[in-house]
């Protein structure tokens, strides 16, 4: 659990780095959910009342945080690429 903890939590701080450079509101969404979800998951299995080893909410967590991850790179991939755009124009 710790380590799935610090995976989620090293995602969130990568996102918030990321964010601070593009000011996209999508990464900072994104890096909330990351910051988010471990401790709704622990919350999920210490209130759990019945057979958790089969968790349908997953089916609808992990894909909206897939889908808003791959959003946020893409929005600053696309913010790095104007900017090395706009530089290199007025470079010339």
């Amino acid at each position: 659990m710790f380590i799935f903890l610090l995976i989620c939590l090293t995602i969130a701080a990568l996102l918030a780095i990321a964010w601070f450079y593009s000011r996209g509101v999508i990464v900072l969404v994104a890096s909330v959910l990351w910051a988010i979800f471990p401790f709704y998951n622990f919350w999920i299995l210490t209130n759990c009342s019945g057979d958790c080893n089969i968790r349908i909410d997953l089916l609808l967590v992990g894909p909206i945080l897939l889908i808003v991850s791959v959003l946020a790179l893409v929005s600053v991939v696309r913010r790095a690429w104007r900017k090395r755009k706009v530089s290199r124009a007025s470079n010339d």
